[in-house]
């Protein structure tokens, strides 16, 4: 069990460390095609690595024959994420680990819009177990170059050193360890070959449920 009492903020990721979702975003794809009433290629998963995007809408336009221009299926894609995402469960022992860090000041930190994150909060009951919540995109700041950092650090008035972040992703944790914060990489079933580079620069690595 990991021993949180040195810090005074502890950031965490949302998709894969909050919430089960890994599997969701890795057949995404298949699940949308389906819900077109298509029959999605057995490999369609393995090729479509980032799905809201302009090309993959293309590619569902020129593989899949749906009606439309590439903006209407894209907006399609994103109006079936907001449908279903709130589904999505929080991964095993999560709520009882925010029950334990009560105490502390927890930000989520997400990539993801808030129009997709607060609902999917608000479905699992544990959008009050955060302090505040970060979108990337809607703040401009990334989570893979410092100024994401640079901004949770001043806003929140905390030092570095007295900072944890926990997320599945290692170029995050890699430029977190960077700027000064402790790191807790978050093992799941797609990020495994991931472990080795990873003890490089990373705090500690923890399977979710062993925190």
């Amino acid at each position: 069990m990991f021993d949180f009492s040195k810090y005074e903020l502890i950031i965490f990721d949302y998709d894969g460390v909050i919430l089960d979702s890994m599997p969701y975003w890795y057949h995404i794809s298949t699940e949308f095609i389906l819900h077109k009433g298509k029959k999605p290629k057995d490999d369609l998963d393995d090729t479509v690595v980032y799905y809201l995007t302009h090309d993959v809408a293309n590619k569902f336009i020129e593989e899949y024959d749906l009606e439309g221009g590439i903006d209407e299926v894209l907006k399609e894609m994103e109006l079936f994420i907001l449908d279903t995402y709130p589904s999505v469960k929080t991964r095993p022992n999560m709520k009882s680990l925010l029950e334990r860090l009560s105490m502390k000041k927890k930000i989520l930190f997400s990539s993801s819009p808030s129009k997709i994150v607060i609902p999917s909060l608000e479905a699992n009951n544990i959008k009050d177990y955060f302090n505040k919540i970060y979108t990337a995109k809607e703040l401009n700041i990334s989570k893979y170059d410092d100024s994401g950092f640079e901004y949770i650090t001043y806003d929140n008035n905390i030092p570095r050193d007295k900072i944890l972040i926990l997320d599945n992703d290692k170029d995050v944790i890699k430029t977190a360890s960077k700027y000064g914060f402790d790191t807790i990489f978050i093992k799941d079933q797609f990020n495994e070959k991931e472990i080795e580079e990873v003890k490089n620069f990373v705090t500690a690595i923890y399977d979710v449920n062993c925190l």
